[in-house]
Protein backbone atom coordinates (compact mmCIF):
# COMPACT_ATOMS: atom_id res chain seq x y z
CA UNK A 1 0.00 0.00 0.00
CA UNK A 2 1.12 3.48 -0.74
CA UNK A 3 2.50 4.92 2.56
CA UNK A 4 0.83 8.23 1.82
CA UNK A 5 -2.56 6.56 1.33
CA UNK A 6 -2.12 4.56 4.53
CA UNK A 7 -1.29 7.74 6.41
CA UNK A 8 -4.43 9.43 5.12
CA UNK A 9 -6.60 6.51 6.20
CA UNK A 10 -5.13 6.61 9.69
CA UNK A 11 -5.53 10.38 9.95
CA UNK A 12 -9.15 10.14 8.87
CA UNK A 13 -10.11 7.76 11.65
CA UNK A 14 -12.15 9.32 14.44
CA UNK A 15 -10.08 9.98 17.55
CA UNK A 16 -11.02 8.56 20.93
CA UNK A 17 -11.90 12.06 22.15
CA UNK A 18 -14.20 12.62 19.16
CA UNK A 19 -15.94 9.27 19.71
CA UNK A 20 -16.63 10.13 23.32
CA UNK A 21 -18.12 13.49 22.35
CA UNK A 22 -20.26 11.77 19.72
CA UNK A 23 -21.59 9.22 22.22
CA UNK A 24 -22.39 11.97 24.72
CA UNK A 25 -24.26 14.00 22.11
CA UNK A 26 -26.19 10.93 20.99
CA UNK A 27 -27.16 10.06 24.57
CA UNK A 28 -28.42 13.58 25.19
CA UNK A 29 -30.47 13.47 21.97
CA UNK A 30 -32.09 10.20 22.95
CA UNK A 31 -32.90 11.49 26.43
CA UNK A 32 -34.46 14.64 24.96
CA UNK A 33 -36.51 12.57 22.54
CA UNK A 34 -37.82 10.33 25.32
CA UNK A 35 -38.75 13.29 27.50
CA UNK A 36 -40.51 15.00 24.59
CA UNK A 37 -42.35 11.79 23.79
CA UNK A 38 -43.60 11.48 27.36
CA UNK A 39 -44.79 15.06 27.43
CA UNK A 40 -46.63 14.92 24.10
CA UNK A 41 -48.13 12.27 21.82
CA UNK A 42 -46.53 9.24 23.44
CA UNK A 43 -48.11 9.92 26.79
CA UNK A 44 -51.00 7.52 27.45
CA UNK A 45 -52.69 10.20 29.52
CA UNK A 46 -52.69 12.81 26.75
CA UNK A 47 -56.11 14.44 26.46
CA UNK A 48 -57.78 13.97 23.08
CA UNK A 49 -59.95 16.89 22.02
CA UNK A 50 -63.43 15.46 21.26
CA UNK A 51 -65.05 16.19 17.92
CA UNK A 52 -68.33 18.15 17.83
CA UNK A 53 -70.16 14.98 16.79
CA UNK A 54 -69.22 11.42 15.92
CA UNK A 55 -70.65 9.44 13.04
CA UNK A 56 -72.64 6.40 14.11
CA UNK A 57 -71.13 3.07 13.14
CA UNK A 58 -73.59 0.83 11.31
CA UNK A 59 -71.36 -1.84 9.78
CA UNK A 60 -67.61 -1.49 10.10
CA UNK A 61 -66.98 -4.34 7.67
CA UNK A 62 -68.12 -2.11 4.79
CA UNK A 63 -67.11 1.19 6.43
CA UNK A 64 -70.77 2.19 6.73
CA UNK A 65 -71.49 5.09 9.07
CA UNK A 66 -74.34 7.53 9.58
CA UNK A 67 -72.98 11.08 9.48
CA UNK A 68 -76.26 12.74 10.42
CA UNK A 69 -79.97 12.09 10.00
CA UNK A 70 -79.85 12.24 6.20
CA UNK A 71 -76.24 11.48 5.25
CA UNK A 72 -74.38 8.17 5.27
CA UNK A 73 -70.90 7.16 4.12
CA UNK A 74 -69.40 3.81 3.11
CA UNK A 75 -67.08 1.93 0.79
CA UNK A 76 -68.37 0.30 -2.40
CA UNK A 77 -71.20 -1.99 -1.34
CA UNK A 78 -71.95 -5.40 -2.84
CA UNK A 79 -75.00 -7.57 -3.34
CA UNK A 80 -74.70 -8.97 0.17
CA UNK A 81 -75.08 -5.45 1.54
CA UNK A 82 -78.50 -4.74 0.02
CA UNK A 83 -80.20 -5.30 3.41
CA UNK A 84 -78.13 -2.42 4.79
CA UNK A 85 -79.61 -0.08 2.19
CA UNK A 86 -83.11 -1.27 2.96
CA UNK A 87 -82.76 -1.26 6.74
CA UNK A 88 -81.41 2.30 6.73
CA UNK A 89 -83.99 3.61 4.25
CA UNK A 90 -81.37 4.84 1.78
CA UNK A 91 -83.07 6.81 -1.00
CA UNK A 92 -80.07 7.84 -3.07
CA UNK A 93 -76.48 6.78 -3.66
CA UNK A 94 -73.80 9.23 -4.77
CA UNK A 95 -70.93 7.29 -6.31
CA UNK A 96 -67.57 9.10 -6.27
CA UNK A 97 -65.65 6.35 -8.06
CA UNK A 98 -63.79 7.36 -11.21
CA UNK A 99 -63.06 3.80 -12.38
CA UNK A 100 -65.62 0.97 -12.50
CA UNK A 101 -68.57 3.31 -12.08
CA UNK A 102 -70.95 0.53 -13.18
CA UNK A 103 -70.27 -1.48 -10.01
CA UNK A 104 -73.57 -0.22 -8.60
CA UNK A 105 -75.71 -1.27 -11.59
CA UNK A 106 -76.05 -4.92 -10.54
CA UNK A 107 -76.51 -3.82 -6.94
CA UNK A 108 -79.50 -1.64 -7.82
CA UNK A 109 -80.99 -4.25 -10.17
CA UNK A 110 -81.19 -6.73 -7.30
CA UNK A 111 -82.89 -4.42 -4.80
CA UNK A 112 -86.42 -5.51 -4.01
CA UNK A 113 -89.08 -4.01 -6.23
CA UNK A 114 -90.73 -1.98 -3.50
CA UNK A 115 -87.50 -0.16 -2.67
CA UNK A 116 -86.59 2.85 -4.77
CA UNK A 117 -82.94 3.93 -4.75
CA UNK A 118 -81.60 6.47 -7.22
CA UNK A 119 -77.97 6.42 -8.30
CA UNK A 120 -75.94 9.56 -9.03
CA UNK A 121 -72.43 9.30 -10.45
CA UNK A 122 -70.13 12.14 -9.40
CA UNK A 123 -66.68 10.72 -10.32
CA UNK A 124 -63.66 12.18 -8.54
CA UNK A 125 -60.02 11.45 -9.30
CA UNK A 126 -58.29 11.08 -5.93
CA UNK A 127 -55.11 12.62 -7.31
CA UNK A 128 -56.83 15.70 -8.76
CA UNK A 129 -60.03 16.81 -7.06
CA UNK A 130 -61.14 20.37 -7.82
CA UNK A 131 -63.21 22.81 -5.74
CA UNK A 132 -65.83 22.82 -8.49
CA UNK A 133 -66.22 19.05 -8.25
CA UNK A 134 -66.56 19.22 -4.47
CA UNK A 135 -69.23 21.90 -4.84
CA UNK A 136 -71.13 19.75 -7.34
CA UNK A 137 -71.23 16.81 -4.93
CA UNK A 138 -72.27 18.99 -1.98
CA UNK A 139 -74.99 20.62 -4.11
CA UNK A 140 -76.30 17.18 -5.07
CA UNK A 141 -76.38 16.09 -1.44
CA UNK A 142 -78.17 19.29 -0.40
CA UNK A 143 -80.74 19.03 -3.20
CA UNK A 144 -81.61 15.47 -2.18
CA UNK A 145 -81.75 16.33 1.51
CA UNK A 146 -84.10 19.22 0.74
CA UNK A 147 -86.45 16.49 -0.49
CA UNK A 148 -85.95 14.64 2.80
CA UNK A 149 -83.92 11.95 1.01
CA UNK A 150 -81.45 9.80 2.91
CA UNK A 151 -78.20 9.88 0.96
CA UNK A 152 -75.29 7.45 0.90
CA UNK A 153 -72.00 8.78 -0.47
CA UNK A 154 -69.19 6.37 -1.26
CA UNK A 155 -66.00 5.78 -3.24
CA UNK A 156 -64.02 2.52 -3.37
CA UNK A 157 -62.70 2.39 0.20
CA UNK A 158 -65.02 5.01 1.70
CA UNK A 159 -62.01 6.73 3.22
CA UNK A 160 -60.28 9.30 1.03
CA UNK A 161 -62.59 10.92 -1.53
CA UNK A 162 -65.55 10.15 0.69
CA UNK A 163 -63.63 11.53 3.65
CA UNK A 164 -62.95 14.79 1.83
CA UNK A 165 -66.59 15.26 0.85
CA UNK A 166 -67.80 14.53 4.38
CA UNK A 167 -65.17 16.91 5.79
CA UNK A 168 -66.36 19.70 3.50
CA UNK A 169 -69.95 18.88 4.44
CA UNK A 170 -69.05 19.10 8.12
CA UNK A 171 -67.51 22.54 7.63
CA UNK A 172 -70.02 24.10 5.24
CA UNK A 173 -73.29 22.51 6.36
CA UNK A 174 -72.61 21.81 10.03
CA UNK A 175 -70.25 24.65 10.94
CA UNK A 176 -67.28 22.52 12.00
CA UNK A 177 -63.82 24.03 12.14
CA UNK A 178 -61.28 23.00 9.52
CA UNK A 179 -59.17 21.39 12.25
CA UNK A 180 -62.03 19.22 13.53
CA UNK A 181 -63.08 18.14 10.03
CA UNK A 182 -59.49 17.27 9.15
CA UNK A 183 -59.10 15.25 12.35
CA UNK A 184 -62.19 13.20 11.59
CA UNK A 185 -61.09 12.67 7.99
CA UNK A 186 -57.54 11.54 8.74
CA UNK A 187 -57.86 9.95 12.18
CA UNK A 188 -61.52 9.09 12.55
CA UNK A 189 -61.07 5.39 11.96
CA UNK A 190 -62.26 5.29 8.36
CA UNK A 191 -58.98 4.06 6.88
CA UNK A 192 -57.69 7.30 5.38
CA UNK A 193 -54.57 6.73 3.26
CA UNK A 194 -51.87 9.36 3.99
CA UNK A 195 -50.54 8.98 0.45
CA UNK A 196 -53.33 11.31 -0.67
CA UNK A 197 -51.76 14.33 1.01
CA UNK A 198 -53.37 16.50 -1.68
CA UNK A 199 -56.82 15.73 -0.27
CA UNK A 200 -55.82 16.70 3.24
CA UNK A 201 -54.29 19.94 1.95
CA UNK A 202 -57.60 20.89 0.39
CA UNK A 203 -58.98 21.47 3.87
CA UNK A 204 -57.74 25.04 4.01
CA UNK A 205 -59.43 28.47 3.88
CA UNK A 206 -58.50 29.12 0.24
CA UNK A 207 -60.02 25.90 -1.08
CA UNK A 208 -62.99 26.26 1.24
CA UNK A 209 -63.75 29.71 -0.14
CA UNK A 210 -63.39 28.41 -3.69
CA UNK A 211 -65.93 25.68 -2.95
CA UNK A 212 -68.35 28.12 -1.36
CA UNK A 213 -68.15 30.36 -4.44
CA UNK A 214 -69.38 27.45 -6.55
CA UNK A 215 -72.37 26.64 -4.34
Amino acid sequence: MNPLSSSRLINNRPTKHWRQRYKSALSLSLISLLVSCQLTACSPNQEVVPLPESAIEIDDSVNLYQVDNLLFRSEQLGLADIPLLIDNDIDAIINLRYFNQTANDELLDKIVEDTSVTLYNQPLKAWNVTPQEIAQVLSQIKALQDQNKRVLVHCYHGADRTGLIVAMYRIIEQGWSIEDAKQEMTAGGYGYHPIWINLEKMLDPITLNAVREQL
